[in-house]
């Protein structure tokens, strides 16, 4: 699969040629859905965001023995920080967002 284009970027449950876990017994929801779901609405960059749902796919199979390991992939062109939940109060801005522009008189 390749991406073209700026600022696009898709994100898929596994690697490319695995097949993805389902929803264990008791769940609705698979465990990348679980993960994601847990970690999408924390004020931290998509990509900080994947990265949390990799540990925690990574933990929740540790936690259950004979499990495969499930990783996530994304591919992008996505040049700058992603926002889902709106940007941390800390975040410093890139300069030309920084900079006051005052129209000339």
């Amino acid at each position: 699969m390749s991406i073209t284009g700026a600022r696009v970027m898709v994100v898929f449950a596994t690697d490319p040629g695995d097949v993805a876990l389902d929803a264990l017994s008791g769940s609705d929801n698979s465990p990348f859905t679980t993960a994601f779901a847990s970690n999408v609405l924390n004020k931290k960059s998509f990509q900080q965001v994947m990265a949390a749902v990799s540990r925690d796919l990574e933990r929740y199979a540790k936690e259950r023995p004979g499990m495969k390991k499930q990783i996530p992939w994304r591919q992008s062109s996505w040049t700058e920080p992603l926002f889902l939940a709106g940007k941390p109060v800390r975040w410093a801005a890139p300069e030309e967002e920084r900079t006051i522009r005052v129209p000339p008189p």
